[in-house]
């Protein structure tokens, strides 16, 4: 019975925060419990001790969470595969290369860090891991991101979670 009790509670408050989140058409953004949460798209490219500096929206606080995620790939049905940030590649001979991230409330730095010299990498290997880096940005506000019973390295259960399915992307590129 407490078992049944406490899953009752915690199916009350997630359908609660699920009904708050709001998309307002006439904005570029989604709201949940009247916070703003825009979804930013950025395009990079990167080089040697490259980082890229983005301003993101001016109302985030100190305490709100912002997650990264770096396109991936694509499906076999041409869906978007999007990997949380920090992410690393590991290659055969031992190279690491990783994607990351720092930000403010007032802006966001994407960055490479790489246990060697990007400029080795073949034109081949500088397109696919360098060049047209598409990073999503979402912003969550302070609270709601900790009591999420969902998986945040999964981009389609984040946006699914806060009711941002159908919320537009601004693309900043």
């Amino acid at each position: 019975m407490k078992k049944f009790i406490t899953l009752a509670i915690t199916a009350i408050s997630t359908l609660g925060l699920l009904n708050s989140c709001v998309y307002d058409r006439g904005s570029d953004t989604t709201i949940v419990n009247n916070v703003v949460l825009p979804i930013h798209e950025v395009k990079a490219d990167f080089s040697v001790n490259d980082k890229h500096l983005f301003n993101i929206n001016p109302v985030m606080h100190s305490t709100d969470k912002l997650l990264v995620y770096r396109l991936w790939g694509k499906t076999d049905n041409n869906r978007d595969i999007w990997r949380m940030v920090p992410n690393s590649v590991y290659f055969n001979n031992g190279e690491i290369l990783s994607y990351n991230y720092d930000f403010t409330v007032a802006d966001i730095n994407l960055f490479i860090e790489a246990n060697f010299n990007v400029d080795t990498f073949s034109n081949f290997d500088k397109e696919k891991y360098l060049r047209n880096q598409y990073f999503r940005i979402v912003e969550l506000p302070a609270g709601t991101a900790s009591k999420a019973p969902i998986d945040y390295n999964d981009y389609d259960q984040v946006i699914e979670f806060y009711g941002l399915k159908d919320a537009p992307v601004i693309k900043n590129y």
